[in-house]
């Protein structure tokens, strides 16, 4: 994760891509109860500071749960991950477009407890481009990580 043009600045927009392997329903945290489908996600997520740090929390197995992602990502395999400093860009807007790309939103308000967003959990329908994902319309991310991967 040392590559990435942004640690420097340490503070951005990153995007968490995993699959989920199996149907799961999930309990997370005081949002409520949901069903997740096996595919492709991706968590839109934002660190005004300490922006690596906050990715290799995410990406590790073993930690408290804090955030809605908390829950679900030990239940996933890493696909990628992608920052960019996007200013004056929020999450909800990088996640509806995204959205726009393939996806849906869900479930609602994940990932939203400090917005009234629909949510910044996108799940991609099959045959979705993951390179094709990394470009939102605001500029590209920089992958950090990635394994070749189709939804």
């Amino acid at each position: 994760m040392n590559g990435a043009p942004f640690w420097g600045r340490n503070s951005g927009h990153y995007l968490l891509f995993f699959r989920l392997p199996r149907q799961c329903s999930l309990q997370v945290g005081r949002l409520g109860s949901f069903d997740f489908a096996p595919g492709l996600y991706c968590y839109v997520g934002r660190a005004k500071r300490n922006l690596r740090q906050r990715v290799v929390r995410h990406c590790r197995r073993v930690k408290p749960e804090r955030w809605h992602i908390d829950y679900l990502l030990p239940l996933g395999e890493p696909v990628a991950v992608a920052v960019s400093p996007l200013l004056g860009v929020t999450e909800c807007n990088l996640a509806r477009r995204l959205a726009l790309l393939g996806g849906v939103v869900h479930p609602p308000g994940f990932g939203a407890s400090d917005c009234r967003c629909s949510g910044h959990l996108v799940r991609f329908s099959t045959g979705c481009d993951l390179e094709e994902l990394l470009v939102t319309g605001q500029g590209p991310f920089s992958p950090v990580f990635s394994s070749p991967v189709k939804a």
